[in-house]
């Protein structure tokens, strides 16, 4: 949680593969249970709240793409 209070403005990257375990999950990776657990993380209430306060933006590798092309970066 500490990580979370010290960020600086800016892209900050924290990659993750939340996921609700499945049978399929299972047979793709051995980390099926971490990545539950980061699905869990997102989705506690708390945690939530936290993201709010700090004011912190969840976006995708998609989103970061589309800025860089207005921003006229590749």
């Amino acid at each position: 949680m500490k990580q979370i209070y010290n960020l600086k403005p800016g892209i900050t990257q924290i990659t993750t593969h939340p996921a609700i375990v499945s049978e399929e999950l299972k047979e793709l990776t051995n980390y099926y249970e971490n990545r539950e657990m980061e699905y869990q993380l997102y989705n506690d209430p708390d945690v939530k709240e936290l993201i709010k306060k700090q004011n912190i933006k969840l976006i995708s590798w998609k989103e970061i793409r589309d800025l860089q092309r207005r921003n006229g970066l590749k």
